[in-house]
This record gives C-alpha cells, structure tokens and sequence, in this order.
C-alpha cells in the first residue's frame, strides 16, 4: 500500500489526525509531556537508550553499518512512495524506519520504535506523543 492511500485499521491504540499540518505542528513544534520534549527529542531519546546497549558489542557495529550502507537506496524508495503533499515527511519516515530496524535488531520486535513501526505498516506518519512519556500513546496521522 502506498503510504498515502492510508486506510486506518478499526482498532489501534492511538490518537488520529487527519490534517497534514496539523500533524506536522504535533511533529515539529509541540512540547510533550512534563518534560517539554518536541517529537524528535522523544525519539533520540529512545534511540540513545537503545545504541547504549550496543556499546562494547562489536556484533552490533556490523548491524549498524549494513543499515547505513543501505540508506540510500531506502531514501530512494521511501521518496518514490510518498506523493508531493507528503514529500516534506521524507527524513522523518527514513529515520523512523531506520530506527526501527536498528530496535529490532538489538530488541527484536518490542519497544517504543515497534510502536512506530506497527503505525507504519498500518499506512500512518507517527507524529507525536499523547500525555506523559512514561503512560501515554502515539498520534498518529493517516490521510483522508
């Protein structure tokens, strides 16, 4: 399914925007939680709790460095599947996904960057977080 098509699943545990610049204001300039992180903030901080646990693991600079390696044919095909509306989501979907790749292959499939992945594959742009950190839920856009 191109991503733009959307098509919201009938049940799933987040938030819905249906507005583009709605989600980009959640995305971009909308403090979460007590702690007042914007969404990319939120999302470096569970990256960074996640490449912590590879520290002194030299397995996982092997994993890393196939994934980076592959990055620019991923960018290739995530920007052939998003139209021009959505075109602007491009280094937010990329590193999503990049991210979630990397989680799964320290993690497996669990996590916060499961979360994004499941929002994802349901044809969505996670753009944000509902309430606090700790015991809130994804915002997610899907396209009308």
């Amino acid at each position: 399914m191109d991503y733009c098509e959307g098509g919201e699943p009938a049940v799933h545990p987040w938030d819905v925007v249906r507005d583009l610049d709605e989600a980009k204001t959640y995305a971009w300039d909308t403090p979460i939680g007590d702690e007042e992180f914007l969404w990319t903030d939120l999302r470096e901080y569970q990256m960074a709790e996640i490449r912590g646990a590879t520290y002194g693991q030299p397995s996982f600079s092997a994993i890393k460095e196939s994934l980076s390696g592959n990055l620019k044919i991923f960018t290739m095909l995530v920007r052939q599947r998003l139209d021009d509306c959505h075109r602007e989501l491009l280094d937010d979907v990329v590193g999503d996904l990049y991210n979630c790749a990397f989680n799964r292959a320290v993690n497996g499939a669990n996590g916060f960057f499961e979360q994004l992945f499941d929002a994802y594959r349901a044809g969505g742009w996670p753009c944000s977080w509902a309430g606090e950190i700790s015991s809130g839920r994804l915002i997610v856009y899907f396209p009308k």
